[in-house]
């Protein structure tokens, strides 16, 4: 994930968050067959909250941490390779847009 720029407290939270949501990037090596079945739940672009900086969601959800949908806490995009028959996966993808504006950016 990209360093967010320094915020203040309140704002801090969101850029850091929105790094990992709209700009991380994981590579995993496992050996498990049954990721398959799971692929289309990992990237954080499966989330009801996705599109919107941090910020916003956290607002909209009353500034409570349990009323956001945790799968937004996801990385933005994942590549795997699976050992057992050398499958290799990506899913989701950078979300340049959401970063920079959260980043003040653009």
């Amino acid at each position: 994930a990209p360093i967010p720029p320094v915020r203040g407290a309140k704002r801090a939270m969101g850029v850091t968050n929105d790094a990992t949501i709209y700009h991380g990037q994981i590579q995993l090596t496992m050996n498990a067959p049954e990721i398959k079945d799971y692929l289309e739940k990992i990237p954080s672009s499966k989330s009801k909250g996705y599109g919107k900086p941090f910020n916003d969601i956290f607002k909209e959800a009353g500034y409570d941490f349990y009323k956001i949908d945790t799968s937004l806490f996801s990385p933005a995009e994942v590549v795997i390779n699976e050992l057992s028959d050398g499958s290799v996966y990506h899913v989701g993808a950078v979300n340049n847009d959401v970063t920079l504006k959260s980043f003040g950016l653009q």
